[in-house]
């Protein structure tokens, strides 16, 4: 798994999530028809409780959430999630390349508006609360197919993402989905990047320009619990690592 403190971004204004370096020109693909999710939730989660409009996200396909997305450009690939989750995986993306498993342009995608293939059920592209990644090497199968090392199927699903490899049957390796996670509750429970924004902004003319406090709110992305979205103890966090960034500055 990668060290954390390797992460070094800068998050982007709405409605662009993009890493440090990232190539603006990258934009998004939709998976191909043939690809998309298997029928069902590969048995992992139990049966009737597999939808995300049940967990607070509002409904899916037919529905166009396309507005509700972000394009997230990291790791040499670009990819439309949900908002909420658009800096977690811009993060992940960002990470899972640093630990050495290259993601390959036109063989990743994420939000894509329809059924789950072969049903009248929302896939959970649908929300863009799923990713596919490097189709190709992790395909489709009825077993397990796949060139992703433990330690990134490990770093994803440490952040509640599903990962397709674990269904039982017919094998989705390419896919992780967080659609077995709670909405968050926007009106007492702002999401990570919008909580360390707000903090981050008041220490951006004490350190040393806004690329240090860029890497100060990527890291406690990457560090915080999942689901967190306690906005106090963020600032709590953030005030810490400050105090120790000026410390060390102030030392050199």
């Amino acid at each position: 798994m990668p060290d954390e403190q390797a992460v070094d971004n800068v998050i982007g204004d709405p409605p662009l999530v993009q890493a440090d370096g990232a190539d603006a020109s990258l934009n998004p693909v939709e998976p191909p028809e043939d690809l998309d999710c298997p029928d069902g939730d590969g048995g992992v989660i139990p049966k009737g409780d597999t939808s995300a409009a049940s967990r607070g996200w509002g409904l899916g396909w037919p529905t166009n959430n396309h507005p509700k997305t972000k394009v997230v450009r990291a790791g040499g690939v670009a990819l439309s999630v949900h908002g909420e989750i658009a800096p977690l995986v811009e993060w992940l993306m960002t990470e899972t390349v640093a630990g050495g498993y290259a993601l390959n342009d036109g063989q990743c995608w994420g939000f894509a508006n329809r059924s789950i293939r072969d049903s009248n059920r929302p896939s959970n592209h649908s929300w863009g609360l799923a990713v596919d990644l490097n189709s190709l090497s992790n395909p489709m199968t009825d077993h397990l197919v796949t060139n992703m090392p433990d330690w990134m199927v490990e770093l994803w699903k440490s952040k509640q993402f599903r990962w397709g490899g674990d269904y039982k049957g017919r094998v989705d390796a390419m896919h992780f989905d967080r659609a077995t996670v709670e909405a968050p509750l926007p009106s007492h429970s702002p999401d990570v990047a919008t909580a360390t924004d707000q903090v981050v902004d008041r220490y951006l003319e004490t350190l040393d320009g806004a690329r240090v406090a860029s890497r100060i709110r990527s890291l406690l992305i990457g560090l915080l619990p999942s689901g967190e979205t306690d906005a106090e103890r963020i600032a709590r966090e953030l005030h810490l690592s400050v105090s120790t960034l000026q410390r060390q500055l102030g030392g050199e």
